[in-house]
């Protein structure tokens, strides 16, 4: 690889550093079905090198001293493995011990850093084009009670803490619970009044089962959560739950369902393969402590 050069304080060089990097997400968001996730401004630091091949860019997070987020990366597949070392030598000295990163199925640069360094799945977004899916049977949906929404909210930010803990999305349980907490009161402001949002009870005959959480985000619904009693789970449930969230988009028109998984859930994530989910993005946490190779 040629010398590199930082892009930092030159506001004309990071726009068209930025813009570079930019055009590369959209097109891997595309390929993989993802919608374009809102242009972030120029800013943090961006590497780039003389040949003009080789973009890096990483933003340093406000809340955490050991963790940047690697927001961009345009090289060659097989200048992968030096991009790895640069960033071990960047990442160093500022403290930096993981970086966060998208690897967008289908984009063979960031596949290759998924499979040449130490790093843990966060989550991973997965998408279903309802269209063909079979209607659920036994279980059924019904707008959530709102005396049972106070529960429901609570249920919902434990279980969301949790799972962002035992993934390693987060470390602290007091941020990631204010985390939820906001999310979600900015998300159902109106509770389960709240416009494009479908706050859900599942029912097997009179019985309540569970509930579930959909939202409109453009051309799909997006699953937020999915829960069945824990008395009542391996008796099927699950699956017709999900025919039945996958049965609701289609009739309010959206042609895919949408959903995130925490990396410590595979359990739940084989339940969506096998009702026909794909995987679209892997939010994965590179590790900059292990030794270089």
């Amino acid at each position: 690889m040629a010398d590199e050069v930082t892009v930092r304080g030159d506001e004309a060089a990071l726009r068209r550093a930025h813009d570079t990097l930019r055009r590369r997400q959209w097109r891997a968001e595309q390929r993989a079905g993802e919608p374009p996730t809102a242009p972030r401004e120029p800013s943090g630091l961006i590497w780039t090198w003389d040949d003009d091949e080789s973009w890096l860019w990483c933003l340093e997070r406000s809340d955490s001293t050991d963790e940047a987020i690697l927001a961009g990366l345009v090289c060659p597949v097989q200048q992968v493995a030096a991009i790895w070392q640069h960033l071990h030598g960047i990442g160093g000295p500022r403290g930096w011990r993981h970086l966060s990163h998208s690897v967008f199925t289908g984009d063979p640069v960031a596949e290759e850093l998924a499979r040449l360094a130490p790093h843990q799945v966060v989550a991973t977004k997965l998408q279903l084009d309802v269209t063909d899916t079979p209607p659920p049977q036994g279980v059924r949906m019904t707008a959530m009670d709102p005396q049972h929404f106070a529960a429901f909210r609570e249920r919902s930010i434990e279980m969301y803490v949790e799972q962002a803990i035992d993934s390693g999305a987060e470390t602290d349980p007091s941020r990631a619970r204010t985390l939820a907490e906001q999310l979600t009161d900015q998300a159902l402001p109106q509770g389960v009044d709240t416009s494009d949002e479908w706050v859900c009870e599942l029912h097997r005959g009179d019985e309540v089962v569970g509930d579930a959480w959909l939202s409109r985000q453009g051309e799909r619904l997006f699953l937020y959560d999915i829960m069945v009693r824990e008395d009542l789970r391996g008796q099927g449930i699950g699956t017709q739950a999900l025919r039945a969230c996958a049965d609701l988009t289609r009739r309010i028109g959206p042609r895919h369902l949408a959903l995130n998984v925490f990396g410590s859930n595979p359990r739940a994530q084989q339940l969506y393969l096998r009702e026909g989910f794909t995987v679209t993005e892997r939010i994965i946490q590179l590790d900059l402590s292990s030794p270089e190779d």
